[in-house]
Parts: structure tokens; sequence; C-alpha cells
């Protein structure tokens, strides 16, 4: 996806250190933007027209990846995954969705294995059973913008 949204994925590398540093890391492009709950915890407030700026604008990349077939869902939307760009005017500023490590697909869950991920508060019912499906996508998005 070449969306301005989203940071690009450059490359990837597996990470075999020792038994307990093993994993998978993925490679995207820098973006110098505070998280959403950076701005929050340094005492930023949001309006009502902002917060819709910030719904609409993840709401459109989700729209996007769950068009896919299978759907692709990020499954840890939280304030921490969101960036904010350079605030203008009226405007929120430019809204990035990060860390898609936790993605999933419909065909991953069908190959047996799976992780769950877990931000507590964030993460809907349904992903405690390995069950995730668009609406969690959702669940998540409006955990963080009641936040």
């Amino acid at each position: 996806m070449s969306d301005p949204s989203i940071p690009r994925y450059l490359d990837y590398f597996e990470i075999k250190d020792s038994p307990q540093t093993q994993g998978f890391a993925l490679v995207q492009t820098y973006i110098s933007a505070p998280t959403l709950e950076q701005n929050l915890d340094s005492g930023r407030t949001f309006t009502e027209a902002e917060i819709k700026q910030i719904a609409t604008s993840i709401l459109e990349i989700l729209i996007y990846f769950h068009g896919f077939n299978p759907p692709v869902i990020h499954r840890d939307i939280k304030p921490s995954n969101i960036l904010l760009g350079d605030r203008s005017g009226n405007s929120v500023g430019q809204i990035y969705l990060i860390d898609f490590g936790s993605v999933q697909t419909d065909a991953a869950k069908e190959g047996g294995t799976m992780t769950v991920v877990r931000t507590y508060g964030y993460m809907p019912p349904e992903q405690f059973g390995s069950c995730t499906v668009r609406a969690s996508d959702l669940h998540s998005l409006g955990a963080t913008l009641i936040y």
C-alpha cells in the first residue's frame, strides 16, 4: 500500500540471538511524530472535531485493510499506535497508524498458529479466545477514542 497514513515497510529480518531473544522484526520508514498517547500524557486535549478527524482517518485505513480477501486485521489499535503529525490550523494534523506487527489475516488462522495480542483496555473480548474479526479493530478504535 502506498498510503501516506501508513509507514512503508522496507525490510524484515529474523532475530536469533538466544532462546530468550528470538523473533521477527519489520523495518519501516521513520515518521517523526509523537503518539496519541504521548500527546495526552503531555496534557494535550482534543476537541470533538479533532476526535472525529482521528476516527475518520483510522477508519479509512481500516476500510482499506478490511477490504482485502482475506481481510487484514490490525489487532492492536491503541493510543501508542497512532502518530499525530504537525498540527495545522483547525486540523489535528497528519494521522498515522503504526505497528502492523500484530496483523492477522483469516488465512493465517487456517494455518493453526496464532499469537494473541493483549493490550488490556483496548482488546475486544473475542480476542481473548483467539477469535479476531473486523469488528475487533472497531472495538479497539472506539476504546482508543474514548481514552
